[in-house]
Protein backbone atom coordinates (compact mmCIF):
# COMPACT_ATOMS: atom_id res chain seq x y z
CA UNK A 1 0.00 0.00 0.00
CA UNK A 2 1.16 3.51 -0.79
CA UNK A 3 2.68 5.19 2.28
CA UNK A 4 0.97 8.36 3.50
CA UNK A 5 2.01 11.83 2.45
CA UNK A 6 3.53 12.19 5.84
CA UNK A 7 4.27 15.88 6.19
CA UNK A 8 0.55 16.48 5.80
CA UNK A 9 -1.18 13.39 7.02
CA UNK A 10 0.51 12.59 10.34
CA UNK A 11 -0.16 15.82 12.18
CA UNK A 12 -2.46 17.74 9.87
CA UNK A 13 -4.31 15.88 7.19
CA UNK A 14 -4.55 18.16 4.23
CA UNK A 15 -5.63 15.87 1.45
CA UNK A 16 -3.14 14.52 -1.00
CA UNK A 17 0.15 14.71 -0.73
CA UNK A 18 -1.78 17.58 -0.92
CA UNK A 19 0.39 21.55 -2.31
CA UNK A 20 5.04 28.80 0.30
CA UNK A 21 8.03 29.59 -1.30
CA UNK A 22 11.03 30.86 0.67
CA UNK A 23 11.78 33.63 -1.81
CA UNK A 24 8.32 34.37 -3.14
CA UNK A 25 6.19 37.39 -2.21
CA UNK A 26 2.61 38.16 -3.11
CA UNK A 27 1.46 41.24 -4.98
CA UNK A 28 0.37 43.35 -2.03
CA UNK A 29 -0.65 46.28 -4.20
CA UNK A 30 -3.72 44.55 -5.55
CA UNK A 31 -5.17 43.38 -2.23
CA UNK A 32 -6.04 40.13 -3.95
CA UNK A 33 -5.19 36.48 -4.14
CA UNK A 34 -3.66 36.79 -7.58
CA UNK A 35 0.10 37.16 -7.89
CA UNK A 36 2.31 39.39 -9.93
CA UNK A 37 3.27 37.97 -13.31
CA UNK A 38 6.96 37.90 -12.42
CA UNK A 39 6.19 35.74 -9.38
CA UNK A 40 4.15 33.09 -11.15
CA UNK A 41 5.53 29.53 -11.41
CA UNK A 42 8.28 29.13 -13.97
CA UNK A 43 7.76 32.68 -15.24
CA UNK A 44 11.46 32.93 -16.12
CA UNK A 45 11.20 30.15 -18.68
CA UNK A 46 11.22 30.92 -22.39
CA UNK A 47 7.66 30.86 -23.71
CA UNK A 48 6.12 30.96 -20.25
CA UNK A 49 2.46 31.11 -19.30
CA UNK A 50 1.10 34.66 -19.18
CA UNK A 51 -0.21 34.66 -15.61
CA UNK A 52 -2.63 37.47 -14.83
CA UNK A 53 -1.00 40.11 -12.65
CA UNK A 54 -4.03 41.79 -11.09
CA UNK A 55 -6.68 40.77 -8.61
CA UNK A 56 -8.89 37.72 -8.94
CA UNK A 57 -11.91 39.99 -9.32
CA UNK A 58 -10.32 42.00 -12.11
CA UNK A 59 -9.29 38.78 -13.87
CA UNK A 60 -12.93 37.73 -14.11
CA UNK A 61 -13.92 41.24 -15.17
CA UNK A 62 -11.34 41.12 -17.96
CA UNK A 63 -12.55 37.68 -18.98
CA UNK A 64 -16.10 38.97 -19.35
CA UNK A 65 -14.94 42.03 -21.26
CA UNK A 66 -12.66 40.06 -23.61
CA UNK A 67 -15.05 37.08 -23.79
CA UNK A 68 -12.27 34.69 -22.79
CA UNK A 69 -12.52 31.79 -20.35
CA UNK A 70 -10.52 31.71 -17.12
CA UNK A 71 -7.89 29.07 -16.32
CA UNK A 72 -7.58 29.07 -12.51
CA UNK A 73 -4.68 27.18 -10.95
CA UNK A 74 -4.87 26.75 -7.17
CA UNK A 75 -1.52 25.60 -5.83
CA UNK A 76 1.37 26.15 -3.44
CA UNK A 77 5.11 26.23 -3.81
CA UNK A 78 5.76 23.34 -1.40
CA UNK A 79 3.22 20.94 -2.94
CA UNK A 80 4.91 17.99 -4.75
CA UNK A 81 1.99 17.37 -7.15
CA UNK A 82 2.12 21.07 -8.04
CA UNK A 83 5.80 20.73 -8.85
CA UNK A 84 4.97 17.72 -10.99
CA UNK A 85 2.21 19.59 -12.84
CA UNK A 86 4.52 22.51 -13.55
CA UNK A 87 7.36 20.21 -14.63
CA UNK A 88 5.30 17.95 -16.91
CA UNK A 89 2.52 20.18 -18.28
CA UNK A 90 2.99 23.89 -17.65
CA UNK A 91 6.45 24.02 -19.22
CA UNK A 92 5.36 22.32 -22.45
CA UNK A 93 5.10 24.61 -25.54
CA UNK A 94 1.79 22.97 -26.54
CA UNK A 95 0.24 23.97 -23.24
CA UNK A 96 1.70 27.48 -23.25
CA UNK A 97 0.28 28.10 -26.72
CA UNK A 98 -3.12 26.81 -25.66
CA UNK A 99 -3.07 28.90 -22.48
CA UNK A 100 -3.06 32.09 -24.54
CA UNK A 101 -6.75 31.57 -25.22
CA UNK A 102 -7.49 31.95 -21.48
CA UNK A 103 -7.13 34.50 -18.73
CA UNK A 104 -4.64 32.56 -16.59
CA UNK A 105 -4.91 33.03 -12.82
CA UNK A 106 -2.45 31.49 -10.40
CA UNK A 107 -4.00 31.54 -6.92
CA UNK A 108 -1.26 30.63 -4.48
CA UNK A 109 -2.63 29.26 -1.21
CA UNK A 110 -0.39 31.63 0.73
CA UNK A 111 -1.31 34.80 -1.14
CA UNK A 112 -3.55 37.50 0.31
CA UNK A 113 -7.13 36.26 0.93
CA UNK A 114 -6.35 33.03 -0.92
CA UNK A 115 -8.07 30.78 1.60
CA UNK A 116 -11.25 32.86 1.38
CA UNK A 117 -11.14 32.46 -2.40
CA UNK A 118 -10.59 28.76 -1.81
CA UNK A 119 -13.93 28.62 -0.01
CA UNK A 120 -15.61 30.63 -2.76
CA UNK A 121 -14.39 28.27 -5.47
CA UNK A 122 -14.85 25.12 -3.33
CA UNK A 123 -11.24 24.03 -3.63
CA UNK A 124 -9.12 22.43 -0.93
CA UNK A 125 -6.32 20.15 -2.10
CA UNK A 126 -3.37 21.46 -4.06
CA UNK A 127 -3.26 21.48 -7.03
CA UNK A 128 -6.76 22.13 -8.34
CA UNK A 129 -7.37 23.46 -11.86
CA UNK A 130 -10.77 24.96 -12.75
CA UNK A 131 -11.98 26.35 -16.07
CA UNK A 132 -14.59 29.11 -15.94
CA UNK A 133 -16.60 30.45 -18.84
CA UNK A 134 -16.24 34.12 -19.72
CA UNK A 135 -19.37 34.87 -17.67
CA UNK A 136 -17.79 33.32 -14.55
CA UNK A 137 -19.72 30.04 -14.58
CA UNK A 138 -17.59 27.02 -13.70
CA UNK A 139 -17.25 24.68 -16.67
CA UNK A 140 -14.97 21.88 -15.50
CA UNK A 141 -12.17 20.79 -13.21
CA UNK A 142 -9.11 19.18 -14.76
CA UNK A 143 -7.50 16.18 -13.07
CA UNK A 144 -3.79 15.51 -12.71
CA UNK A 145 -2.02 12.49 -14.11
CA UNK A 146 -2.79 13.23 -17.77
CA UNK A 147 -0.24 13.46 -20.54
CA UNK A 148 0.16 16.65 -22.55
CA UNK A 149 -2.07 15.45 -25.40
CA UNK A 150 -4.90 14.68 -23.00
CA UNK A 151 -4.45 17.97 -21.17
CA UNK A 152 -4.52 20.09 -24.30
CA UNK A 153 -7.51 18.08 -25.51
CA UNK A 154 -9.43 18.87 -22.33
CA UNK A 155 -8.65 22.56 -22.73
CA UNK A 156 -10.05 22.37 -26.25
CA UNK A 157 -13.22 20.81 -24.88
CA UNK A 158 -13.51 23.51 -22.23
CA UNK A 159 -13.05 26.26 -24.82
CA UNK A 160 -15.95 24.91 -26.86
CA UNK A 161 -18.17 23.71 -24.03
CA UNK A 162 -21.72 25.00 -24.19
CA UNK A 163 -22.79 23.65 -20.81
CA UNK A 164 -20.85 23.00 -17.59
CA UNK A 165 -20.22 19.55 -16.13
CA UNK A 166 -22.84 20.06 -13.42
CA UNK A 167 -25.58 20.56 -16.03
CA UNK A 168 -24.35 17.62 -18.09
CA UNK A 169 -24.47 15.32 -15.09
CA UNK A 170 -28.03 16.39 -14.32
CA UNK A 171 -29.02 15.50 -17.89
CA UNK A 172 -27.39 12.07 -17.73
CA UNK A 173 -29.15 11.22 -14.49
CA UNK A 174 -32.43 12.43 -16.01
CA UNK A 175 -31.95 10.09 -18.98
CA UNK A 176 -31.38 12.85 -21.53
CA UNK A 177 -28.98 12.35 -24.47
CA UNK A 178 -25.65 14.15 -24.68
CA UNK A 179 -23.38 15.18 -27.51
CA UNK A 180 -20.11 13.30 -27.92
CA UNK A 181 -18.12 16.34 -26.76
CA UNK A 182 -20.22 16.44 -23.60
CA UNK A 183 -19.28 12.84 -22.80
CA UNK A 184 -15.63 13.70 -23.31
CA UNK A 185 -15.92 16.55 -20.83
CA UNK A 186 -17.50 14.21 -18.26
CA UNK A 187 -14.87 11.53 -18.86
CA UNK A 188 -11.98 13.94 -18.27
CA UNK A 189 -13.51 15.73 -15.27
CA UNK A 190 -11.63 15.73 -11.94
CA UNK A 191 -14.31 13.89 -9.97
CA UNK A 192 -12.05 13.44 -6.96
CA UNK A 193 -11.91 17.23 -6.55
CA UNK A 194 -15.58 17.92 -7.20
CA UNK A 195 -16.34 18.85 -3.57
CA UNK A 196 -20.06 18.75 -4.26
CA UNK A 197 -19.97 21.19 -7.14
CA UNK A 198 -21.43 18.80 -9.71
CA UNK A 199 -22.30 15.85 -7.49
CA UNK A 200 -24.06 17.85 -4.79
CA UNK A 201 -25.00 15.39 -2.04
CA UNK A 202 -24.74 12.40 -4.35
CA UNK A 203 -22.08 9.74 -3.88
CA UNK A 204 -19.56 9.13 -6.65
CA UNK A 205 -19.85 5.41 -5.91
CA UNK A 206 -23.51 5.66 -7.00
CA UNK A 207 -23.10 8.15 -9.84
CA UNK A 208 -20.01 6.70 -11.55
CA UNK A 209 -21.62 3.37 -12.55
CA UNK A 210 -24.56 5.28 -14.02
CA UNK A 211 -22.21 7.43 -16.09
CA UNK A 212 -20.30 4.37 -17.32
CA UNK A 213 -23.50 2.56 -18.29
CA UNK A 214 -25.02 5.56 -20.08
CA UNK A 215 -21.94 6.47 -22.11
CA UNK A 216 -22.38 5.24 -25.72
CA UNK A 217 -20.33 2.19 -26.69
CA UNK A 218 -18.97 3.99 -29.75
CA UNK A 219 -17.02 6.35 -27.47
CA UNK A 220 -14.61 3.60 -26.53
CA UNK A 221 -12.00 5.70 -24.72
CA UNK A 222 -14.48 7.88 -22.85
CA UNK A 223 -16.50 4.85 -21.77
CA UNK A 224 -13.35 3.14 -20.49
CA UNK A 225 -12.45 6.23 -18.43
CA UNK A 226 -15.90 6.30 -16.86
CA UNK A 227 -15.77 2.55 -16.27
CA UNK A 228 -12.48 2.94 -14.42
CA UNK A 229 -13.97 5.84 -12.47
CA UNK A 230 -16.67 3.42 -11.30
CA UNK A 231 -14.12 0.70 -10.51
CA UNK A 232 -11.97 3.03 -8.42
CA UNK A 233 -15.01 4.39 -6.58
CA UNK A 234 -15.94 0.80 -5.71
CA UNK A 235 -12.40 -0.23 -4.78
CA UNK A 236 -11.89 2.80 -2.54
CA UNK A 237 -15.33 2.72 -0.96
CA UNK A 238 -15.70 2.14 2.75
CA UNK A 239 -18.26 -0.56 2.09
CA UNK A 240 -18.05 -2.91 -0.88
CA UNK A 241 -20.40 -5.67 -1.95
CA UNK A 242 -18.02 -8.51 -2.85
CA UNK A 243 -20.60 -9.94 -5.25
CA UNK A 244 -19.66 -7.17 -7.70
CA UNK A 245 -15.92 -7.90 -7.60
CA UNK A 246 -15.95 -10.29 -10.63
CA UNK A 247 -17.68 -7.69 -12.80
CA UNK A 248 -15.22 -5.01 -11.73
CA UNK A 249 -12.32 -7.36 -12.43
CA UNK A 250 -13.65 -8.10 -15.91
CA UNK A 251 -13.73 -4.37 -16.72
CA UNK A 252 -10.16 -3.88 -15.51
CA UNK A 253 -8.81 -6.86 -17.44
CA UNK A 254 -10.65 -5.82 -20.60
CA UNK A 255 -9.05 -2.37 -20.47
CA UNK A 256 -5.60 -3.73 -19.62
CA UNK A 257 -5.80 -6.09 -22.58
CA UNK A 258 -6.23 -3.15 -24.98
CA UNK A 259 -3.00 -1.14 -25.30
CA UNK A 260 -4.80 2.05 -26.31
CA UNK A 261 -7.31 1.92 -23.46
CA UNK A 262 -4.62 0.89 -20.97
CA UNK A 263 -2.54 3.93 -21.96
CA UNK A 264 -5.53 6.27 -21.62
CA UNK A 265 -6.25 4.88 -18.14
CA UNK A 266 -2.62 4.68 -17.07
CA UNK A 267 -3.10 6.90 -14.04
CA UNK A 268 -5.60 4.47 -12.54
CA UNK A 269 -3.20 1.57 -13.02
CA UNK A 270 -0.34 3.43 -11.37
CA UNK A 271 -2.11 4.99 -8.42
CA UNK A 272 -4.81 2.42 -7.56
CA UNK A 273 -3.05 -0.79 -8.57
CA UNK A 274 -2.43 -2.10 -5.06
CA UNK A 275 -6.04 -1.56 -4.03
CA UNK A 276 -7.25 -3.33 -7.16
CA UNK A 277 -5.12 -6.38 -6.45
CA UNK A 278 -6.31 -6.46 -2.84
CA UNK A 279 -10.02 -6.09 -3.53
CA UNK A 280 -10.85 -7.42 -7.00
CA UNK A 281 -9.44 -10.94 -7.05
CA UNK A 282 -8.06 -13.89 -5.10
CA UNK A 283 -5.84 -16.87 -5.88
CA UNK A 284 -4.91 -17.33 -9.53
CA UNK A 285 -7.09 -14.40 -10.58
CA UNK A 286 -5.12 -12.12 -8.27
CA UNK A 287 -1.82 -13.32 -9.70
CA UNK A 288 -3.08 -12.78 -13.25
CA UNK A 289 -4.26 -9.26 -12.46
CA UNK A 290 -0.96 -8.44 -10.78
CA UNK A 291 0.87 -9.69 -13.85
CA UNK A 292 -1.12 -7.43 -16.15
CA UNK A 293 -0.57 -4.42 -13.92
CA UNK A 294 3.14 -5.13 -13.58
CA UNK A 295 3.49 -5.38 -17.35
CA UNK A 296 2.02 -1.92 -17.81
CA UNK A 297 4.06 -0.45 -14.94
CA UNK A 298 7.32 -1.95 -16.18
CA UNK A 299 6.65 -0.64 -19.67
CA UNK A 300 6.69 2.85 -18.16
CA UNK A 301 9.64 2.23 -15.81
CA UNK A 302 11.79 0.87 -18.63
CA UNK A 303 10.84 3.55 -21.17
CA UNK A 304 13.77 6.00 -21.42
CA UNK A 305 11.50 8.46 -23.24
CA UNK A 306 8.94 8.55 -20.43
CA UNK A 307 9.00 11.53 -18.08
CA UNK A 308 11.16 10.72 -15.07
CA UNK A 309 8.40 11.68 -12.61
CA UNK A 310 5.99 9.34 -14.38
CA UNK A 311 8.55 6.57 -13.96
CA UNK A 312 8.71 7.32 -10.23
CA UNK A 313 4.91 7.01 -10.10
CA UNK A 314 5.14 3.70 -11.95
CA UNK A 315 7.67 2.40 -9.43
CA UNK A 316 5.30 3.31 -6.61
CA UNK A 317 2.52 1.42 -8.39
CA UNK A 318 4.84 -1.57 -8.83
CA UNK A 319 5.63 -1.54 -5.12
CA UNK A 320 1.94 -1.26 -4.20
CA UNK A 321 1.23 -4.42 -6.19
CA UNK A 322 4.15 -6.22 -4.54
CA UNK A 323 2.85 -5.30 -1.08
CA UNK A 324 -0.68 -6.33 -1.98
CA UNK A 325 0.55 -9.75 -3.09
CA UNK A 326 2.98 -10.44 -0.27
CA UNK A 327 1.32 -8.61 2.61
CA UNK A 328 2.22 -5.33 4.30
CA UNK A 329 4.64 -6.89 6.78
CA UNK A 330 6.58 -9.03 4.32
CA UNK A 331 9.89 -7.64 3.03
CA UNK A 332 10.78 -7.63 -0.61
CA UNK A 333 13.01 -10.41 -1.84
CA UNK A 334 16.70 -9.56 -1.97
CA UNK A 335 16.56 -9.56 -5.77
CA UNK A 336 13.60 -7.19 -5.94
CA UNK A 337 15.08 -4.93 -3.26
CA UNK A 338 18.34 -4.63 -5.20
CA UNK A 339 16.44 -3.87 -8.40
CA UNK A 340 14.36 -1.22 -6.65
CA UNK A 341 17.41 0.51 -5.19
CA UNK A 342 19.06 0.60 -8.62
CA UNK A 343 15.96 2.06 -10.24
CA UNK A 344 15.61 4.79 -7.62
CA UNK A 345 19.29 5.72 -7.74
CA UNK A 346 19.09 6.03 -11.51
CA UNK A 347 15.95 8.16 -11.43
CA UNK A 348 17.37 10.49 -8.79
CA UNK A 349 20.30 11.26 -11.10
CA UNK A 350 17.91 12.31 -13.86
CA UNK A 351 15.88 14.95 -12.01
CA UNK A 352 15.96 18.44 -13.46
CA UNK A 353 15.69 21.46 -11.15
CA UNK A 354 11.96 21.56 -11.93
CA UNK A 355 11.55 17.87 -10.99
CA UNK A 356 13.73 17.51 -7.93
CA UNK A 357 11.19 18.45 -5.23
CA UNK A 358 8.40 16.20 -6.50
CA UNK A 359 10.88 13.49 -7.44
CA UNK A 360 12.53 13.24 -4.04
CA UNK A 361 9.12 13.21 -2.41
CA UNK A 362 8.20 10.19 -4.51
CA UNK A 363 11.51 8.43 -3.93
CA UNK A 364 11.51 8.65 -0.15
CA UNK A 365 7.95 7.34 0.04
CA UNK A 366 8.89 4.34 -2.10
CA UNK A 367 11.87 3.57 0.13
CA UNK A 368 9.64 3.92 3.18
CA UNK A 369 6.94 1.69 1.72
CA UNK A 370 9.56 -0.93 0.93
CA UNK A 371 10.76 -0.94 4.53
CA UNK A 372 14.10 0.70 3.66
CA UNK A 373 14.13 3.22 6.49
CA UNK A 374 17.76 4.29 6.20
CA UNK A 375 17.35 5.03 2.50
CA UNK A 376 14.10 6.91 3.15
CA UNK A 377 15.87 9.07 5.72
CA UNK A 378 18.76 9.74 3.35
CA UNK A 379 16.34 10.77 0.59
CA UNK A 380 14.62 13.23 2.93
CA UNK A 381 17.96 14.67 4.03
CA UNK A 382 18.76 15.08 0.34
CA UNK A 383 15.47 16.96 -0.03
CA UNK A 384 16.36 19.29 2.82
CA UNK A 385 19.63 20.13 1.09
CA UNK A 386 18.42 20.69 -2.47
CA UNK A 387 14.77 21.79 -2.28
CA UNK A 388 13.73 25.43 -2.29
CA UNK A 389 11.12 24.39 0.26
CA UNK A 390 13.23 22.31 2.68
CA UNK A 391 10.68 22.62 5.48
CA UNK A 392 8.46 20.19 3.59
CA UNK A 393 11.01 17.41 4.03
CA UNK A 394 11.88 18.46 7.59
CA UNK A 395 8.33 17.62 8.65
CA UNK A 396 8.65 14.15 7.12
CA UNK A 397 11.93 13.62 8.98
CA UNK A 398 9.99 14.52 12.11
CA UNK A 399 7.49 11.83 11.22
CA UNK A 400 10.21 9.20 10.83
CA UNK A 401 11.69 10.10 14.22
CA UNK A 402 8.22 9.98 15.79
CA UNK A 403 7.57 6.55 14.30
CA UNK A 404 10.78 5.28 15.89
CA UNK A 405 9.85 6.80 19.24
CA UNK A 406 12.54 9.49 19.14
CA UNK A 407 10.45 12.26 20.62
CA UNK A 408 13.22 14.79 21.13
CA UNK A 409 14.47 14.43 17.55
CA UNK A 410 10.92 14.54 16.19
CA UNK A 411 10.24 17.78 18.06
CA UNK A 412 13.42 19.30 16.72
CA UNK A 413 12.54 18.53 13.11
CA UNK A 414 8.95 19.74 13.47
CA UNK A 415 10.14 22.95 15.06
CA UNK A 416 12.67 23.53 12.26
CA UNK A 417 9.94 22.89 9.70
CA UNK A 418 7.66 25.46 11.29
CA UNK A 419 10.43 28.02 11.68
CA UNK A 420 11.43 27.59 8.05
CA UNK A 421 7.92 27.58 6.56
CA UNK A 422 6.93 30.58 4.45
CA UNK A 423 3.47 31.98 3.85
CA UNK A 424 0.58 32.40 6.31
CA UNK A 425 -1.47 29.31 5.44
CA UNK A 426 1.64 27.13 5.27
CA UNK A 427 2.97 28.42 8.57
CA UNK A 428 -0.35 27.68 10.26
CA UNK A 429 -0.29 24.14 8.88
CA UNK A 430 3.29 23.41 9.90
CA UNK A 431 2.77 25.17 13.23
CA UNK A 432 -0.12 22.86 14.09
CA UNK A 433 2.10 19.92 13.17
CA UNK A 434 4.64 21.14 15.71
CA UNK A 435 1.96 21.76 18.33
CA UNK A 436 0.72 18.19 18.07
CA UNK A 437 4.27 16.91 18.37
CA UNK A 438 4.59 18.95 21.57
CA UNK A 439 1.35 17.57 22.96
CA UNK A 440 2.44 14.03 22.15
CA UNK A 441 6.06 14.10 23.29
CA UNK A 442 6.25 16.86 25.91
CA UNK A 443 2.71 17.29 27.29
CA UNK A 444 4.00 18.67 30.61
CA UNK A 445 5.84 21.55 28.93
CA UNK A 446 2.79 23.70 29.54
CA UNK A 447 4.42 27.07 29.02
CA UNK A 448 6.00 25.99 25.73
CA UNK A 449 2.73 24.60 24.42
CA UNK A 450 0.96 27.77 25.41
CA UNK A 451 3.59 29.89 23.68
CA UNK A 452 3.20 27.90 20.46
CA UNK A 453 -0.56 28.36 20.54
CA UNK A 454 -0.17 32.06 21.21
CA UNK A 455 2.26 32.46 18.31
CA UNK A 456 -0.10 30.67 15.93
CA UNK A 457 -3.01 32.91 16.88
CA UNK A 458 -0.83 36.03 16.64
CA UNK A 459 0.12 35.09 13.06
CA UNK A 460 -3.51 34.34 12.27
CA UNK A 461 -4.51 37.84 13.39
CA UNK A 462 -2.03 39.34 10.94
CA UNK A 463 -3.78 37.76 7.94
CA UNK A 464 -6.46 39.39 5.84
CA UNK A 465 -9.46 37.05 5.76
CA UNK A 466 -7.24 34.27 7.06
CA UNK A 467 -9.73 32.20 9.03
CA UNK A 468 -11.02 30.21 6.05
CA UNK A 469 -10.56 26.91 4.26
CA UNK A 470 -7.29 25.13 5.05
CA UNK A 471 -6.35 27.62 7.77
CA UNK A 472 -9.76 27.21 9.40
CA UNK A 473 -9.25 23.45 9.42
CA UNK A 474 -5.88 23.99 11.06
CA UNK A 475 -7.46 26.13 13.77
CA UNK A 476 -10.10 23.47 14.35
CA UNK A 477 -7.33 20.87 14.60
CA UNK A 478 -5.48 23.06 17.08
CA UNK A 479 -8.61 23.46 19.18
CA UNK A 480 -9.25 19.73 19.33
CA UNK A 481 -5.63 19.02 20.25
CA UNK A 482 -5.58 21.50 23.09
CA UNK A 483 -8.97 20.52 24.48
CA UNK A 484 -7.95 16.86 24.59
CA UNK A 485 -4.61 17.83 26.17
CA UNK A 486 -6.33 19.88 28.87
CA UNK A 487 -8.88 17.14 29.58
CA UNK A 488 -6.09 14.63 30.21
CA UNK A 489 -5.27 16.59 33.39
CA UNK A 490 -8.48 18.43 34.30
CA UNK A 491 -7.12 19.35 37.75
CA UNK A 492 -4.00 20.96 36.28
CA UNK A 493 -4.66 24.67 36.68
CA UNK A 494 -1.78 25.61 34.39
CA UNK A 495 -3.29 23.72 31.46
CA UNK A 496 -6.69 25.28 32.07
CA UNK A 497 -5.05 28.70 32.17
CA UNK A 498 -3.50 28.10 28.73
CA UNK A 499 -6.95 27.22 27.36
CA UNK A 500 -8.51 30.32 28.92
CA UNK A 501 -5.74 32.62 27.69
CA UNK A 502 -5.87 31.32 24.13
CA UNK A 503 -9.65 31.52 24.08
CA UNK A 504 -9.44 35.17 25.13
CA UNK A 505 -6.87 35.81 22.40
CA UNK A 506 -9.18 34.28 19.79
CA UNK A 507 -12.14 36.32 21.12
CA UNK A 508 -10.11 39.50 20.77
CA UNK A 509 -9.16 38.60 17.21
CA UNK A 510 -12.70 37.68 16.20
CA UNK A 511 -14.14 40.87 17.69
CA UNK A 512 -12.13 42.87 15.19
CA UNK A 513 -13.41 40.95 12.17
CA UNK A 514 -15.89 42.60 9.85
CA UNK A 515 -18.97 40.83 8.56
CA UNK A 516 -20.14 37.40 9.67
CA UNK A 517 -17.61 35.79 11.98
CA UNK A 518 -16.29 32.38 10.83
CA UNK A 519 -17.54 29.34 12.69
CA UNK A 520 -14.15 28.86 14.36
CA UNK A 521 -14.72 32.05 16.34
CA UNK A 522 -17.56 30.43 18.26
CA UNK A 523 -16.15 26.90 18.53
CA UNK A 524 -12.46 27.46 19.27
CA UNK A 525 -11.57 25.78 22.58
CA UNK A 526 -15.26 25.44 23.38
CA UNK A 527 -16.63 22.51 21.39
CA UNK A 528 -15.82 18.96 22.42
CA UNK A 529 -12.83 17.56 20.51
CA UNK A 530 -13.73 15.66 17.36
CA UNK A 531 -13.25 11.92 17.37
CA UNK A 532 -9.93 10.86 15.88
Amino acid sequence: MRPPVLALSFFFIASLSLVACSERSVDQSTGSGAIAESEAPDAAQPMAIDWYAGSVESAFENAAREKKPVFLYWGAQWCPPCHELRATIFKRPEFVRQSRQFINVYLDGDSDRAQKYGEKFSVMGYPTVIIFAADGEEVTRIPGGMNIEQYVGVLDLALNAIRPVAALLDDVLAGKPLQDADWKLLAYYSWSQDRGHALGEQSLAVVAPQLAAACPDRLVVEKSLLQMLAVEAWVQGETRDSRFAPAQLAVVEHILDDDTLAAQNRGSFLFSAGEMVQTLAEGDDRQRLAGLLHALQLSVINDPEADVLLRVDALQGWLDVQRALAGEDQPLSAERETWLREQLRSLREQFSPYQVHAGINGIWQIYYGAGLQAEARAALEDGVKVSKQPYYFMADLGYLEAEEGNGEAALAWYRQAWEGAKGPATRQQWGVNYLQAQVRFSPDAVATIGATGQALLTELAEQADGLHQRTARGVERMSNLLLAWAQEQPADASRQQVISSLRQQMDHFCTGLQGVAPEACASFLVSAPAQA
